[in-house]
C-alpha cells in the first residue's frame, strides 16, 4: 500500500504542477494520470492475480445472502 501511495503522489505531485504552470500540455498531465492509476492498479495486484479473477468471473453472479442482523438486547 505505501508503494501505491508513493506511486500516486510521484504522478500526481509532478504531473499536475507542470500541467497548472503550462511546461507540458494538460493532454500529457491526463496521460500520465491514466499510466498512474493504471500502475497502482496492477501494482495493488501483484501476486494476487486471483483476486482480479475472481472479480471478472463474479461479475452479473447473484451476492451470497447474508445473515440477518440481530439487535442487540
Amino acid at each position: 500500500m505505501l508503494q501505491n501511495v508513493t506511486l500516486a503522489f510521484l504522478f500526481n505531485g509532478i504531473g499536475i504542477p507542470l500541467a497548472a504552470t503550462g511546461l507540458i500540455y494538460p493532454v500529457w498531465a491526463m496521460v500520465a494520470m491514466a499510466v498512474s492509476v493504471t500502475a497502482i492498479f496492477f501494482n495493488s495486484l501483484w501476486g494476487r492475480p486471483s483476486l482480479f479473477i475472481d472479480a471478472i468471473l463474479s461479475v452479473g453472479k447473484p451476492l451470497p445472502a447474508a445473515e440477518p442482523v440481530r439487535p442487540v438486547a
